[in-house]
């Protein structure tokens, strides 16, 4: 329980921290063009990566729970510090 509260802590002060700084709460997302468009490789390392990520701490801790969020904090993570490298190029 005290884990999840310091989840949504964390979660609360970099969504502060960006409404304070001016920027949406959460990034705009890129539109696709096609339906069928394939990953980038960027997008594939990421999901590997939270994939290993997430193997590595089900192998560590016996918790699904913590591996499910360890995977998708990697894989998310662009999506919440990154808004600033969009703002600038825009």
């Amino acid at each position: 329980m005290v884990v999840v509260l310091g989840v949504l802590l964390g979660i609360g002060l970099l969504g502060l921290g960006r409404l304070i700084r001016g920027l949406p709460l959460v990034p705009a997302l890129p539109r696709r063009t096609r339906r069928g468009q394939r990953l980038s490789s960027k997008e594939k390392r990421s999901l590997f990566a939270g994939l290993v990520v997430g193997v590595v701490v089900v192998l560590g801790t016996r918790n699904l729970v913590f591996a499910v969020i360890a995977g998708a904090a990697v894989v998310l993570w662009p999506l919440v510090a990154g808004g600033g490298k969009a703002e600038r190029s825009a």
